[in-house]
């Protein structure tokens, strides 16, 4: 190989060296400083760059979803209450709610012979017309003792005093005096009658029943019957229902009794032999 060619490929080795440093220099050069300062000029794509990118899209559609059930479970109350419950209903229930508290709180008693009977406390205070209002037994003996003439005629001497009545008032119209004949327990009025196998009083539907067992096992039959005096009777009790007085309009729930007979039928106190006195019994009523 001769010189010449030997200096000419040298210098095309130097060329080429220096032209590939100035390209590596302008690169980093437009790398580092952009043209133009107010763009900003898009990285080269690598693993590493696209990493973040892809992190970040993996992360926004769950934060989108998560915000997507919030909304939907914020939506769904409003729209479960008010399928729940409609601007009718809730105004009809309030009236009813209403209505019924009025009629509880003006009659808050129930009656408990008859369940559709309300009724309520109307006791009153009643004022004496007597000079004292309220005297005491001492009282009244020194009055009669100072009132009392030589001649044994004594004055009368004002009994009445300042004292508190107390009774029921039910939305029928009718009354009814509390104490062991009408006991108040809770809400509700027990009418009771004295029951002789308790030795108490007790609600008057139960000494029904306990009267009708013990007439049922009863194997005495005293009473005889008016067209037939052969057949014999026994007494049996139910309840009965009546008013109170023929022209008022209270119904008393009391014991009424029939008559059973060995025949098989029952009779009215009417049909029974009798007399001005009542009932004729037989001499040997447990034949």
């Amino acid at each position: 190989m001769s010189i010449r060619k030997y200096k000419r490929k040298l210098a095309l080795c130097v060329a080429a060296l220096f032209w590939a440093g100035c390209d590596s220099d302008s690169s980093s050069a437009t790398e580092a400083i952009p043209e133009n300062p107010g763009e900003i000029t898009p990285l080269p794509s690598s693993s590493e760059d696209t990493a973040p990118s892809s992190s970040s899209e993996v992360e926004a559609p769950t934060s989108s979803e998560s915000s997507d059930e919030i909304s939907s479970s914020t939506e769904a109350v409003p729209e479960s209450s008010s399928e729940a419950v409609s601007p009718s209903e809730t105004e009809s229930s309030s009236s009813e709610t209403e209505s019924s508290s009025s009629v509880n709180s003006e009659y808050p008693y129930t009656l408990s012979t008859f369940p559709n009977v309300h009724c309520k406390d109307s006791s009153y205070f009643h004022k004496s017309w007597c000079p004292s209002s309220k005297p005491s037994l001492k009282q009244s003996i020194a009055d009669m003792e100072a009132d009392m003439p030589l001649y044994g005629i004594v004055q009368p001497v004002c009994q009445d005093y300042d004292r508190t009545e107390h009774v029921y008032t039910c939305d029928n119209g009718c009354k009814y005096q509390p104490g062991a004949f009408n006991l108040l327990e809770g809400d509700t009025i027990f009418q009771q009658e004295y029951s002789n196998i308790d030795k108490k009083y007790i609600p008057i539907q139960k000494k029904i029943a306990q009267d009708s067992a013990q007439a049922e096992a009863s194997t005495s039959y005293p009473y005889m019957l008016a067209s037939d005096t052969t057949v014999h009777c026994k007494t049996m009790y139910k309840t009965k229902i009546a008013k109170t007085v023929p022209s008022s309009s209270c119904d008393t729930y009391s014991e009424g009794y029939y008559f059973r007979c060995k025949d098989g039928n029952n009779y009215e106190w009417e049909e029974m032999l009798r007399d001005e006195n009542g009932l004729i019994e037989r001499e040997n009523p447990d034949e």
